[in-house]
């Protein structure tokens, strides 16, 4: 788009001055012929001979035609070369040349025109190159949080291990009270004669309870550390959705220059068309233009397929932590359970060993006890079992967790490689 001339400035077409010109030449011998003959008519002068003045009339238009075309063709001259100086500067990237306004014909409009196009061009480098080193700063903070969520996944997973071999013992210790109440049910049934015996497997099984206590208070704390561990994640993968989006925009203000920069490499065609032999050489960079912008959209879409590829990879990594969110408070919650069953065999083992020193009034109530026992324990394997299933689920997301933050770090090492390629073309221009 041309850049309009101010109002003080009358605006003169070349095809008018250079008719304006040929006309001025073509009257002036007219207009002296004519003048002699009125002289000759009037009798104020005698001419004997009209050499002389035709050939003074003509040594007078050839010196008029000789001056009027060394102005124009000056005019014309110091545009083009004007164009021609700021043309071979922008292909070396210098962008801090502006071209003089030497006349306010077509050339001295084109002249204009392409000045406030370097000059916006110059502000887009800038912007560019300065979204460049945001890209580039926000790849390595990726990197980095993927690094740090890659070592969290390491201790999750080594957390889980953990978690599967308490859970084992805890299964032991759940089938092993199982079987000492199946025995103590039997014992109580022989007579007096077998409760010492029944007596000292009461308080095996009440040490057992302890210690499984303990391992499931273990436990506990180590799903609240996963819990928190999560939460950090989640915090992470937010930072680095937000600043994909931002890229995101950016690479549309990429897009739109590189529409406008088509738009101008259009009009720069159909002006050199227009201005025929003299606007080859602008007809050739303007196809340069077109083909910077057209690499520069191309280089614009990769840019925007890989960041799609990041916002998908960050979301599905955003539900797999909230999913295991949900699993580790569902596993709190059965640790939490388990802890308060625990607790209530303790009870009711420190009633058995009382009861058991009661002898024969006690007898019933051990029996009952022991019966209870049973049943308590043979829940508790089932909720051993389910908490074994759960956190092989677990380590199952943990693994798929871990392939997602490994594709994230590839995915930033890429990001961080076509940022600095973005930086290295910007940097081959002067702004």
């Amino acid at each position: 788009m041309f850049i309009p001339i101010p109002e003080k400035i009358k605006t003169v077409g070349i095809h008018t001055r250079i008719f304006s010109t040929i006309s001025a030449i073509a009257i002036l011998p007219i207009v002296i012929l004519g003048y002699l003959l009125f002289e000759e008519t009037s009798g104020w002068i005698k001419l004997g001979d009209v050499t002389i003045p035709l050939i003074l009339t003509l040594m007078f238009m050839l010196i008029a035609v000789g001056v009027a075309s060394f102005q124009l063709s000056s005019t014309i001259r110091r545009n083009s070369e004007n164009m021609i100086q700021i043309f071979a500067k922008m292909s070396d990237g210098n962008l801090t040349q502006v071209l003089p306004t030497v006349s306010s014909d077509e050339l001295g409009s084109n002249t204009r025109a392409l000045s406030e196009f370097v000059k916006r061009l110059r502000i887009i480098v800038k912007r560019v190159s300065k979204e460049a080193v945001k890209l580039s700063e926000s790849s390595k903070t990726l990197g980095e949080n993927t690094s740090e969520l890659s070592r969290k996944m390491e201790d999750q997973a080594a957390s889980s291990e953990e978690m599967s071999s308490a859970v084992e013992e805890i299964s032991a210790s759940i089938h092993s009270t199982a079987s000492r109440a199946e025995s103590q049910t039997l014992i109580a049934k022989k007579a007096q004669t077998s409760l010492a015996e029944l007596e000292g497997r009461i308080r095996q099984v009440h040490s057992a309870l302890v210690e499984t206590k303990a391992d499931a208070d273990r436990m506990k704390g180590e799903t609240k550390s996963g819990e928190e561990a999560l939460k950090g994640t989640q915090k992470a993968m937010e930072a680095i959705d937000e600043s994909t989006t931002k890229m995101g925009a950016t690479v549309n203000v990429i897009k739109e220059i590189t529409d406008r920069i088509g738009l101008l490499s259009l009009n720069a065609s159909i002006e050199a068309a227009r201005a025929g032999e003299a606007g080859k050489g602008f007809a050739v960079v303007a196809q340069e233009i077109a083909k910077l912008g057209e690499q520069t959209q191309e280089n614009a879409k990769r840019i925007t397929s890989a960041i799609s590829e990041a916002l998908s990879a960050t979301k599905s990594g955003r539900e797999v932590i909230e999913s295991m969110q949900t699993v580790f408070q569902r596993i709190g919650n059965t640790v939490g359970t388990t802890l308060d069953r625990i607790s209530e065999v303790a009870l009711l083992s420190d009633s058995q060993l009382t009861a058991s020193e009661q002898v024969k009034s006690a007898f019933t109530e051990f029996s009952i006890s022991s019966d209870e026992i049973r049943n308590h324990t043979q829940e508790q394997t089932k909720t051993s079992e389910e908490f074994s299933k759960t956190i092989v689920s677990i380590s199952e997301t943990t693994e798929f967790l871990s392939s997602v933050v490994t594709q994230i770090d590839e995915l930033s090492v890429r990001l961080n490689e076509q940022a600095d390629k973005l930086k290295s073309e910007m940097n081959f221009f002067e702004t």
